[in-house]
């Protein structure tokens, strides 16, 4: 509980560095979610579809599910800021299952303020936790 209680001080610090990224991206004006499709051809698929980043979640859909188990780890391997969110790669023994299938917790991360919407409204902050199962080539795709 520290480390998130000091993470939460974190995003408002003034950074010396920042890790290497791709192109660079905005949430407004000529490098906003709009243009992220077409910063470089590695962010090309952000430009089709409907379903990447930045959403606005209008609604929900009534779903039987089975129980998430969580068993994540109190430690992380590291912590990046990176400019755009504070960054915690998580140790080797977090792990979430969902109907019997084991997905490792890769990182979360922390957004100020928040990258997507709730009915057109943004927050102060937002977290992601990143997870992939083990059949899986890659945890997700930046969009």
């Amino acid at each position: 509980m520290k480390a998130l209680t000091g993470l939460v001080l974190c995003p408002l610090c003034a950074s010396t560095g920042f890790a290497a990224e791709g192109a660079h991206w905005t949430y407004e004006g000529n490098t906003g979610p709009e243009k992220w499709g077409d910063l470089d051809a590695a962010s090309k698929a952000c430009s089709v579809g409907s379903q990447q980043s930045p959403i606005d979640i209008t609604g929900s859909i009534k779903a039987q599910l089975p129980p998430l188990r969580i068993a994540w780890g109190k430690t992380a391997d590291s912590i990046l800021n990176n400019g755009h969110m504070i960054q915690l790669n998580a140790a080797e023994d977090s792990t979430l299952t969902f109907g019997g299938e084991p997905y490792a917790l890769v990182q979360f991360h922390f957004h100020r303020p928040s990258e997507h919407l709730i009915r057109g409204k943004n927050f102060p902050m937002e977290a992601h936790f990143v997870h992939a199962h083990a059949r899986a080539r890659s945890p997700w795709l930046v969009c």
